[in-house]
């Protein structure tokens, strides 16, 4: 049986590689994985972001390259290539002279090429860099340069000042002077470490008649929890405490601290008429250097209340609550997070080529706006509806072995929905280029391999605002 040909160009296709290996240098820290390749071989459309990535949060430059599948049947020019690398800077932006860059190398880091600086933020963004030729030859990519390429990234992260932050530290154990009463509770320490005030459930007090005939005032010290892993400056210390006056003149209470060997005292006592008041002292540097506050100043540090009850009156004076809040603002190098990369190779195919048996009908027609064929049971895709130039249809059956590969050979030229020629049907009425509009088809028997087809196409050099049947 005689045949025919469709023969189609395709002006451009895509293959994207993503990692699979370990390349030829690795410094960045995986999370999520034990190997960095895969900490970054999400897929294309489908990124895990935080579960898995590779990080640096330090200010030494390192970079990370990996290594990538071969292409397979793939062939034609390659146009360009693009790697894609989806990153952040955890939680604080990047140092304005940090870096961010995407790498390429095709021999093994022998020669490592970089993309210009890219700006990361707080949230994941996909950053990219196009190379329309190899960097290192100044030429057009080869598929033998594809399969040697490793793609990654190179990044720092110098330190910065991060937002500002409180460390509240609590009373743990007995200070240097315990000399108040306890209540609720025992040791003292522990009636004023709560979390949250406690309205008086465990407190240290004054009573009026500790010592009667005269005025007293009497206060405790208490060790604080150190600090763990807080860093940066201290711009502030203040000592707080809840405290309230069960009489009605009212006792009055301070904050106590000691440091280097020296108790200071809040300046501004506090009367109360019976009811929780907080009462705070501002220590905006070390009172017994003059100096600013440490980290070691802090691990030393005592706190406690002083408290007054005159005794001129039947009452007490209480404190429920003491603690101390560290204000600093910590300098830090964020996390610069890489959680995805990957690779688009564009190229040109070359001209793809299907070969028929000729059809056993063809139909011609002039009518626009052709919907749809109803055909017979089996597989069929659609393609391009609602178009209104002139249709063709042809009709035929394959009795080959290679039927399935013929039929799948023109499914793909359906799919890329590229013009196809049509040459050897005998005239110039049927030859020519056209769109695919639909193709069906219907499996007749396996031996022989026989299959039912039918094709619609659509002559793309019709005029169909003519209106005679005439042609561009």
């Amino acid at each position: 049986m005689s045949t025919f040909k469709i023969t189609q160009s395709v002006k451009s296709a895509n293959l994207f590689l993503i990692p699979s290996a370990d390349g030829c240098n690795i410094d960045l820290t995986p999370f999520g994985e034990v190997n960095n390749w895969k900490c970054v071989d999400d897929p294309k459309n489908s990124s895990d972001d935080d579960a898995t990535y590779n990080y640096n949060n330090t200010a030494n430059l390192k970079h990370d390259l990996y290594g990538l599948p071969n292409h397979t049947t793939e062939t034609g020019t390659i146009n360009y290539v693009q790697v894609f690398a989806r990153a952040k800077s955890h939680i604080f932006a990047q140092h304005s002279e940090g870096i961010y860059k995407i790498l390429i190398t095709d021999n093994a880091c022998g020669d490592i090429y970089k993309s210009d600086d890219k700006d990361l933020t707080t949230s994941y963004g996909m950053h990219n860099k196009v190379w329309v030729d190899n960097p290192r030859t100044a030429s057009a990519f080869t598929w033998d340069d594809i399969d040697n390429l490793q793609v990654g990234v190179e990044c720092d992260s110098p330190e910065i000042t991060g937002a500002g932050e409180i460390l509240t530290i609590r009373p743990i154990a007995a200070g240097d002077v315990t000399q108040l009463i306890s209540s609720g509770d025992t040791p003292n320490w522990k009636c004023v470490d709560d979390v949250t005030k406690d309205d008086g459930a465990t407190v240290v007090k004054m009573f009026y008649n500790v010592y009667p005939g005269y005025d007293e005032t009497l206060y405790d010290l208490y060790n604080l929890t150190n600090h763990t892993t807080e860093i940066g400056s201290i711009s502030k210390v203040v000592v707080f405490a809840w405290v309230f006056a069960q009489d009605s003149y009212g006792g009055k209470a301070v904050t106590v601290m000691k440091i280097g060997g020296n108790t200071y005292y809040g300046t501004n006592p506090v009367q109360n008429e019976r009811t929780w008041k907080l009462i705070s002292t501002e220590y905006v540097e070390n009172p017994a250097t003059s100096s600013s506050w440490t980290w070691d100043n802090i691990d030393d540090l005592q706190a406690g209340i002083k408290l007054n009850e005159p005794f001129e009156v039947a009452g007490y004076t209480l404190c429920t609550q003491v603690y101390v809040a560290i204000h600093h603002v910590e300098d830090v190098s964020p996390e610069i997070r890489t959680t995805q990369e990957y690779v688009k190779v564009n190229y040109s195919p070359p001209d793809a080529e299907c070969t028929m048996d000729k059809p056993e009908t063809i139909g011609v027609g002039y009518d626009q706006k052709i919907k749809m064929f109803n055909f017979w049971s089996g597989t069929r895709a659609v393609y391009g509806l609602s178009r209104n130039n002139k249709p063709m249809v042809m009709r035929g059956t394959i009795y080959s072995d290679t039927a399935c590969d013929t039929i799948q050979c023109v499914q793909t030229m359906a799919d890329e929905g590229e013009d196809v020629t049509i040459s050897g049907l005998g005239g110039a009425l049927w030859n020519g280029v056209y769109k695919i509009r639909s193709f069906g088809w219907k499996h007749i028997s396996e031996c022989p391999e026989v299959y039912d087809w039918i094709l619609e196409l659509e002559d793309v050099r019709y005029c169909s605002e003519c209106g005679d049947g005439t042609y561009d």
